[in-house]
């Protein structure tokens, strides 16, 4: 991902900062963390708020991000489980906001369960030829991992 390099980072999702960490090694400017739950991160250069702050302010992002970042987060998004408000559109809510959020040719390297399209109440979404296009919607794909269950893919706005 070469937009992680200096660049301003989004990362949706991230009980434990393992995302961050990474982002971070690959010498990311600053990291912005949206999370359902408190976190407090002493980092300089790693700020995190709650979505619901995000869509708050919304307006002080716009073409923000050089590059998002989500593995295994957004697939929660509307179902309650972690808090959240039931929302049936939370998990497109959250990639469309952070395409809105993203520089032109900013990269979303996004890793969500695939397979039949199914939602498995309230733990998770997974995501096959419906859901998964709605998903990405707006994202022009330039790569995809090989296989598996948490599928890896890389877009670009």
């Amino acid at each position: 991902m070469s937009k992680l390099k200096s660049g301003n980072v989004l990362v949706i999702g991230s009980e434990i900062p393992w995302v961050e960490a990474c982002v971070l090694s690959s010498g990311a400017k600053h990291i912005t963390t949206l999370e359902y739950g408190e976190i407090v991160s002493e980092h300089p250069n790693v700020s995190t708020m709650k979505p619901s702050d995000f869509r708050a302010h919304m307006d002080l992002f716009m073409g923000h991000f050089d590059a998002v970042v989500s593995f295994s987060s957004v697939e929660h998004s509307g179902l309650g489980r972690y808090g959240d408000e039931f929302n049936p559109w939370g998990d497109r809510q959250a990639v469309a906001r952070a395409w809105c959020a993203s520089k032109k040719g900013a990269e979303l390297l996004l890793a969500v369960p695939v397979g039949n399209d199914a939602i498995f109440y309230n733990a998770h979404r997974q995501y096959g030829s419906i859901m998964y296009p709605h998903l990405v919607a707006n994202w022009r794909q330039k790569w995809r991992a090989p296989g598996g269950g948490q599928v890896v893919h890389l877009f670009e706005k």
